[in-house]
C-alpha cells in the first residue's frame, strides 16, 4: 500500500545478467550497494 501511494520508493543499485552472478554477489557482500541488486534470470 505504501509503494502504491508513493510513500516508499525502491532504490535499484544495479542490474546484472545471470551470467554475472558472481560479480553481483561480490557487490552485495561488500555492503557498498546503495539499493537493491537485481539479477536478470531471463530477458523479456
Amino acid at each position: 500500500k505504501l509503494v502504491e501511494a508513493g510513500q516508499v520508493k525502491t532504490v535499484i543499485d544495479s542490474v546484472h545478467p545471470l551470467e554475472n552472478l558472481v560479480e553481483a554477489m561480490k557487490i552485495c557482500m561488500s555492503h557498498r550497494a546503495k539499493g537493491k541488486i537485481i539479477i536478470e534470470v531471463a530477458k523479456e
